[in-house]
């Protein structure tokens, strides 16, 4: 497969920009095992397999300082055998890394991951396919280390190089996605929030929605289709329509020995067919949670988490036009039987107390209350009771470690020992510090 010197110099391009830098032209390649490089890059074009492959191994162990003699030669040399040498010595980030070698996730959430990193089985791509997916895969740690444009530039690059890879879906999904929030990041801001983070059963919770223009220009959002799509052989389909933001609540009740029952619900909110926001200006609405619509007569713990996209029809800004959905963060609602007040006094006295009471809803709850602060003093607590009380107290005392902790360690008692023993929840605590920065 050939292809002309233009398309691939700006692949080239491409790639450097990718990769943060440029090398110098004026710089001399030293000479690979002593063969010179004008036989090396012969060999390249060897109907010998294992020769090409050799010359193609020591091209690549020069480095980076042999891309001014790639370039040179991208006319006359055969173009995917280049191509594969620029991936092999042009790398976007410091380190190149291998699918067990990425990084903590620190997406927004679990979706979020799930949607750009396929499961992707390496036995069936050929030499060209996997030396892209190295570099796909590098895309994957730019994005989780919010480099959004370096990921959304490497996947062009990728889908320049080879737009009919077997796997191009999951590129196109990542560039998507980093185009997503680059949008957030440096245009338009959505946000759910409430006024508190705590309810008790029997409150309305007000959620607000809001979306603030990030831009120094004039940002418009529309949520309705254009007149020109109405008055298009199109407008059948639009008849009746009704913009509106579309969340979802999933609804989960807690039982304090650790089942779980949840549902969801829906919620919707009409919104104007444009909306106009001037710099750093911000349009609201709002809608509410009622806490007594699910079982109403249970006292049992409940949260509402709540998510949502805004799906514009375009935004325009700037003079540009964006086709693109809004992201927007999660928000978790928590809610607790009545009269909590006094146990948010003094949470872990509380604890100390509902331990020694032995009643699996009491353990339970005030372990939720307690302050990330005091968490090291609750485990500590809820450890010490576990190895004293007996098989129902244990295993009251197990689910609410498994909620506290977020630790996926079964029911029994010698697993947790040694979870505690080993510093779990320190290196848990340690690993979501690090999320976090």
């Amino acid at each position: 497969m050939t292809r002309s010197r233009g398309w691939l110099f700006s692949v080239v391009l491409l790639w450097a920009a990718a990769a943060g830098g440029q090398q110098d032209p004026a710089q001399k390649p030293p000479d690979p095992g002593g063969r010179s490089l004008a036989d090396l890059f012969a060999e390249l074009e060897s109907p010998d397999g294992m020769r090409a492959r050799s010359a193609f191994d020591a091209l690549a162990k020069v480095g980076p300082e042999l891309l001014p003699e790639v370039e040179k030669r991208l006319q006359s040399c055969n173009a995917r055998a280049l191509a594969e040498l620029l991936i092999a010595i042009r790398h976007p980030s410091e380190v190149v890394f291998t699918e067990t070698d990425l990084p903590a996730d620190v997406m927004r959430t679990d979706d979020d991951l799930a949607r750009i990193t396929p499961t992707i089985s390496t036995a069936d791509l050929n030499s060209w396919e996997k030396a892209l997916y190295a570099k796909y895969l590098d895309a994957v740690r730019l994005a989780k280390l919010s480099r959004y444009e370096q990921a959304s530039k490497l996947c062009d690059a990728i889908l320049v190089l080879d737009p009919s890879v077997s796997y191009r879906n999951a590129v196109k999904t990542l560039k998507v996605f980093a185009e997503e929030r680059l949008l957030m990041k440096n245009v338009v801001r959505t946000e759910v929030k409430t006024d508190r983070t705590l309810y008790e059963i029997g409150e309305v919770v007000d959620v607000s929605v809001t979306i603030e223009n990030l831009t120094t220009e004039l940002l418009e959002v529309e949520f309705a289709p254009s007149e020109e799509i109405k008055d298009s052989a199109m407008r059948k389909y639009f008849e009746g329509y009704k913009p509106e933001m579309y969340f979802r609540i999933t609804y989960s009740q807690y039982d304090p020995l650790g089942t779980v029952s949840t549902s969801q619900l829906t919620q919707t909110i009409p919104v104007d067919k444009q909306v106009r926001l001037g710099p750093g200006e911000r349009w609201v609405r709002t809608f509410a949670i009622d806490t007594m619509r699910d079982n109403p007569t249970n006292q049992l713990y409940r949260s509402y988490k709540v998510e949502g996209e805004l799906r514009p029809m375009r935004i325009r800004h700037g003079g540009q036009t964006v086709f693109r959905r809004i992201a927007i963060d999660p928000l978790l609602v928590r809610v607790f039987p009545p009269d909590v007040d006094p146990v948010l006094q003094d949470p872990v006295g509380f604890l100390t107390r509902a331990l020694e009471g032995g009643v699996p809803n009491d353990i339970f709850l005030c372990a939720l209350l307690v302050p990330v602060k005091d968490l090291d003093r609750a485990i500590q607590l809820l450890m010490d009771s576990l190895v004293k009380a007996p098989a129902a107290g244990q295993l009251a005392i197990m689910a609410t470690l498994r909620h506290v902790t977020g630790a996926p360690i079964s029911f029994e008692v010698d697993e947790w020992t040694r979870w505690y023993a080993d510093r779990g929840w320190e290196k848990s605590k340690a690993e979501g510090d690090d999320e976090g920065d």
